[in-house]
């Protein structure tokens, strides 16, 4: 097991994620997520490998929510939770003001928490996010898991995400408080290797024509 800085995390995720078939922006959702689960100890490169496979070679449509109605639902029976994120981020506002959604069946709910981070930052507003034997209330600066494991958090699918609004005062909420990691991100190598493999999609194989075109001798010897 080797460790590894949060830019290495987050750019290799950004390329897997773009390499297993998300759009530019959605991968750099889940750099950006990858990145911020592991600044924090929570299940991240794993976590992002298990939604890479299960999605890969799925279309968008058949992975996004189908409608903005307090019960999300994919077309292709399980959400992706960086689509669902970045949906939820964009109607944060009304989840502050009191809209209650649910999102049924979502592979990796973890995925989720960033950019819900990301929101209660920006709006200074906190929400809670819960499934399956997990609460969590995120505040603009702190993140507790009230019930549940940070093991818990690794869960590779639930049937179902409550996400509410939560005031910013500290004094409402309780439990772990998950405080950031300054060190390097310990990661086992085969996952590793294996979020090189994605990323590895995204190189352009080198042909006749841009060896020739491009730096190097191409066929000429100049030994």
């Amino acid at each position: 097991m080797d460790h590894y800085s949060l830019n290495e995390i987050e750019a290799s995720a950004r390329k897997a994620a773009r390499g297993a078939g998300m759009t530019w922006g959605l991968a750099e959702e889940a750099g950006k997520a990858t990145r911020w689960l592991a600044a924090r100890g929570l299940p991240n490169v794993s976590t992002l490998l298990t939604l890479l496979s299960e999605n890969d070679g799925k279309d968008y449509d058949s992975l996004c929510p189908q409608n903005l109605s307090q019960n999300w639902s994919a077309s292709g029976g399980v959400l992706c939770p960086v689509i669902a994120g970045s949906t939820l981020n964009d109607l944060a506002h009304n989840i502050v003001l009191g809209q209650e959604i649910k999102l049924e069946a979502v592979n990796c709910p973890a995925l989720i928490l960033p950019i819900l981070g990301r929101a209660s930052k920006a709006l200074g507003h906190g929400f809670r996010i819960s499934w399956e034997g997990v609460v969590i209330n995120i505040l603009p600066d702190t993140l507790y898991l009230e019930t549940g494991t940070i093991e818990d958090l690794g869960t590779t699918f639930t049937s179902e995400v409550v996400v509410d609004g939560l005031s910013s005062d500290s004094g409402n909420v309780s439990g772990l408080n998950i405080e950031r990691v300054v060190k390097g991100v310990p990661l086992n190598n085969q996952d590793w290797c294996h979020l090189q493999t994605f990323a590895a999609r995204t190189y352009v194989p080198a042909s006749e024509e841009s060896r020739l075109l491009g730096a190097g001798a191409g066929l000429t010897d100049n030994d």
